[in-house]
């Protein structure tokens, strides 16, 4: 348990204190009954952060009840996410994977997997066809195989969602290619 939400809990002027663990999120909901109106509370800490994600004192219980909610939501998809994690990552040898950057422009590269562990895959970048379908617009594919040099780089994929995985590379982010071709853009 997170010591600041311990240490903070244990001053919580009220009563009816309940505390919950889901995920990653601590939350401790409580009454206080020694005001004018009843009023209600929840404190919520999320991972080992040291201040509170959310600390509301309402005259609404349905207020706190939403909120707990929604906390609650979050830390179930964290558990969801946890489980992701351990199976590891998807990629396997022969996958595209793309890379989607650009300011005023879209670019897209695209990499075939060419080495895989259980927390790393090795890329190389690939050659790519790119038809022309507007003003400075176009599709692009992958040419498999017909890597553009030698070079391989290795990335760590990152789980940021239910089954969503994706890669960080020096400029842009991108993933797993799940169509044929990629929309792209260009300036002058």
């Amino acid at each position: 348990m997170n010591k600041d939400f311990e240490r903070i809990v244990a001053s919580l002027d009220g009563d009816n204190v309940k505390i919950e663990t889901i995920g990653n999120i601590e939350l401790a909901t409580y009454e206080r009954s020694n005001t004018i109106k009843p009023a209600y509370g929840i404190l919520v800490f999320k991972g080992m952060k040291k201040k509170p994600e959310s600390w509301r004192i309402s005259y609404s219980k349905e207020y706190v009840l939403r909120e707990k909610e929604y906390y609650t939501t979050i830390g179930e998809n964290f558990k969801k996410v946890q489980s992701f994690k351990e199976l590891g990552h998807p990629y396997k040898v022969g996958n595209i994977v793309y890379n989607s950057w650009g300011y005023d422009q879209t670019n897209i590269d695209f990499y075939q997997v060419v080495g895989v562990t259980a927390k790393t895959i090795k890329i190389r970048q690939l050659k790519q066809r790119t038809v022309e379908t507007g003003f400075m617009s176009g599709d692009t594919e992958p040419i498999k195989d017909s890597f553009v040099s030698d070079e391989v780089l290795t990335k760590k994929p990152y789980c940021y969602g239910v089954d969503q995985w994706g890669i960080g590379f020096e400029y842009g982010a991108g993933g797993l290619l799940k169509h044929e071709t990629m929309s792209c853009s260009w300036y002058a």
